[in-house]
């Protein structure tokens, strides 16, 4: 069985990956595909972002 702090990191990847996601696409299809990638699309988004997606 999984530690309860892995169980969250997963969630939380999965989370962030998917606001990424409708963020740069806005397809519900790619949200989904994004989502199980989890922490994977977010390092690629957070290094591939363009200048309009820095806040």
């Amino acid at each position: 069985m999984m530690p309860n702090f892995l169980s969250s990191s997963i969630s939380l990847g999965a989370a962030i990956a998917v606001v990424c996601s409708w963020h740069r696409s806005r397809s519900i299809i790619w949200m989904i595909i994004h989502g199980l990638l989890g922490w994977a699309y977010v390092i690629y988004f957070a290094l591939t972002r363009e200048a309009d997606e820095i806040r």
